[in-house]
């Protein structure tokens, strides 16, 4: 199937302009993610009978090409025991209600853009959204499943006591009608589902926020070490000023740098917790500090977090980053050592 049977099959209902830049979305999305490609038969074939089975019941997201121009990605849902699916993934009309949002975003009043600079936007912002999708479309679907299951099994016991009821009313026996006891199974299982699905989309705020308490704690490494030797050739009244902006640390901010005078150690810590916030461009939203916000009308891009607050950021940054490097760890360990472990 070549590239242009794509577009003409997608172009039944969209226009062929989009269907193209759809095309293009997915493909780019796919790039951002990294997403590897699936296994393809070939090498699947030259597996062990163990490797395949290993295979089988390993969730994937991968990605599969059709065409130089056309991929789309592959999913593979895993359940307890035995594998939901293998699905090859094309949200066409998803892709394109992304579009169209974000067209719609950009279309409000007080935009100065021109069409071609607002097309650009929104082929990015598509990206971005379909890059949440698929961020989250595993636990997504593996919520829809497990409610499905349970509504279906609340469907037949409300379609088998029908059939009772028929057959008692039909021998003159009167069975009560058991729907309220029904639905109200129901509504526990729908409530149960909102709340899975919630707990998705609370997933996807915490991996941000896990991601910048993350490199908040990465930068700190860095940057304490750096206002560590500042404060030392400080005290030592040697160039400090020349020191302060070395290769790799030229943002270092001036408005900390004039406060350097009468630090001591723990001062030092705290710059260095600041300087890695801007760095990471952890921001407090809710900063009302007039010192702050005339600071950042001014450029100076300070947090507006509490000396408290950047503390526990970074306390749970470095538990983020422990966990992420034993990872790292596990997941770079040969096969053959981590059978030895066990």
């Amino acid at each position: 199937m070549e590239t242009q049977e794509f577009v003409d099959v997608i172009a039944n209902q969209i226009p062929e302009k989009d269907a193209y830049l759809i095309l293009k979305i997915a493909k780019k999305t796919i790039e951002v993610m990294n997403l590897q490609p699936v296994i393809s038969d070939e090498d699947f074939a030259k597996l062990s009978q163990e490797e395949r089975f290993a295979e089988m019941m390993t969730w994937r997201i991968g990605s599969y090409q059709f065409t130089e121009e056309v991929s789309c990605v592959f999913i593979r849902f895993v359940g307890d025991e035995t594998p939901l699916a293998n699905v090859l993934f094309f949200p066409i009309e998803a892709i394109w209600s992304f579009l169209q949002t974000a067209r719609q975003y950009f279309s409000g009043p007080g935009i100065t853009l021109t069409e071609e600079e607002i097309e650009k936007h929104c082929f990015n912002k598509s990206v971005d959204m379909l890059c949440i999708m698929l961020r989250n479309i595993y636990p997504r679907i593996m919520a829809t499943m497990q409610a499905i299951t349970d509504e279906t099994i609340n469907e037949w016991y409300r379609q088998e006591f029908e059939y009772l009821r028929e057959y008692n009313s039909r021998q003159g026996i009167f069975t009560p009608d058991m729907d309220p006891q029904v639905k109200k199974v129901r509504q526990g299982i729908l409530q149960d589902y909102k709340k899975e699905v919630g707990n998705v989309w609370r997933g996807e705020k915490q991996r941000y926020e896990d991601f910048q308490k993350m490199r908040l704690a990465e930068e700190y490494e860095k940057l304490y070490k750096h206002w560590d030797t500042i404060s030392l050739l400080y005290r030592s009244k040697k160039d400090w000023e020349g020191y302060a902006r070395i290769p790799g640390f030229e943002d270092t901010p001036d408005d900390i740098l004039d406060g350097l005078k009468g630090s001591h150690h723990r001062g030092m810590s705290l710059k260095a917790l600041e300087h890695a916030a801007r760095r990471v461009g952890l921001i407090n939203l809710d900063c009302t500090d007039s010192n702050v916000l005339k600071n950042r009308k001014a450029g100076i891009q300070a947090s507006g977090y509490s000396d408290a607050a950047l503390y526990k950021y970074l306390d749970e940054g470095k538990k983020v980053l422990e966990r992420a490097r034993k990872q790292k760890a596990i997941d770079t360990t040969p096969q053959e050592s981590k059978q030895l472990a066990e």
